[in-house]
């Protein structure tokens, strides 16, 4: 880290071991060096750059041409140059985790009396009944939060 960056991110009560932190690296032990929480910010250049992707012709209709994930990456790296983030396995990740939640969610909605709620916060409107058949679906078994809360697709 330069010493302009460590000068901005420490002061002389905050140690050192948390400056990772600070910038939205996480410290992990020897586990998997390739998982990685990406900010809001990073996310929402990401759907930027899937909606330019589309809008330029890089979108068919089997799936985006060979290369989108390079030219993904190209875009991060504008914002941000000094980014970790690469395409495989950063942002391949990132898309199937969305894929994942936006079919689950699909499945939920598909039923009927299911809707979101009318205060505009991305809450699922269901009974008590229904929301219980929907946890027991078995690909449907990581949405029992969403119910509250709908951070998954937010």
């Amino acid at each position: 880290m330069s010493d302009y960056m460590r000068s901005r991110f420490t002061s002389p009560d905050v140690p050192s071991s948390q400056v990772n932190s600070r910038l939205g690296r996480s410290r992990r032990g020897n586990g998997d060096r390739t998982r990685r929480t990406w900010s809001y910010r990073e996310e929402e250049i990401l759907v930027v750059a899937l909606k330019d992707l589309v809008v330029t012709g890089w979108k068919a209709d089997n799936g985006f041409r060979t290369g989108y994930l390079g030219r993904l990456e190209e875009a991060l790296k504008k914002h941000y140059p000094n980014t970790d983030i690469k395409a495989t396995p950063h942002i391949n990740s990132k898309l199937t985790s969305w894929k994942r939640c936006y079919n689950s969610l699909r499945g939920i909605l598909s039923r009927s009396g299911v809707g979101f709620n009318l205060h505009d916060d991305y809450k699922i409107d269901c009974d008590d009944d229904q929301w219980s058949q929907i946890v027991k679906v078995p690909n449907l078994q990581r949405v029992k939060g969403w119910r509250r809360s709908m951070a998954c697709l937010i």
